[in-house]
């Protein structure tokens, strides 16, 4: 993803609390931008799935956006 010149990464998916949370600790860890799709997420364990994203949105500073949100800082960061 470097050598394409990408810093934001929006993830989607099932599982939030686990697979998705792996991925954007990883993701952190390796100076990724991560946004959440929140149409685009889900879980079978929704407390968990919470909980989990929370402390992501906290500690890390990850945002959960809409489309609508997500295509205007995509936008945004096509333009720099």
């Amino acid at each position: 993803m470097r050598n394409w010149d990408v810093d934001t990464l929006v993830l989607a998916g099932v599982s939030t609390h686990n697979c998705i949370a792996q991925t954007a600790a990883d993701a952190f860890a390796h100076n990724f931008r991560v946004v959440y799709a929140d149409e685009a997420t889900a879980s079978e364990n929704a407390e968990a799935a919470t909980a989990v994203q929370e402390v992501l949105c906290r500690e890390y500073r990850q945002q959960v956006l809409d489309v609508a949100a997500i295509e205007e800082l995509l936008q945004a960061t096509t333009r720099k």
